[in-house]
């Protein structure tokens, strides 16, 4: 079955900003989506955690779908990544990571809380 695992992945450049590449693993690789471009200032937004940031991030220009870019584009996009290791080998580290440990984890989890309510 298709497991879908999505994350972000940020690349920063000190004195430059920042890139959040918005991607996707699945069985058959690793699909990156859009990449959000980050200048200097804006820099520390990247990686908040707050509901204010989430919501400042998503009002942001996201970058245009990966896919609907040149292929030549598209090329040196997954080159620049495969030299930083972010790649279909990464994609299929978290692929087995979570069918062989994650998930039954979080099922059995699901399990014992269901247990609980429904035998209440």
């Amino acid at each position: 079955y298709q497991r879908r695992v999505h994350g972000d992945v940020i690349i920063e450049r000190k004195g430059i900003g920042s890139m959040e590449i918005s991607c996707t693993t699945t069985n058959d690789g690793l699909e990156v989506e859009t990449i959000a471009m980050y200048d200097e200032k804006d820099r520390k937004l990247v990686k908040e955690e707050t509901a204010e940031a989430d919501y400042q991030r998503d009002l942001r220009y996201q970058g245009p779908k990966v896919s609907d870019l040149e292929a030549s584009i598209q090329d040196g996009i997954s080159d620049y990544l495969t030299e930083r290791g972010i790649d279909d080998v990464l994609s299929g580290f978290i692929q087995s990571y979570v069918k062989d440990y994650k998930e039954p984890d979080e099922y059995g989890r699901w399990l014992k809380i269901f247990h609980k309510i429904a035998s209440e």
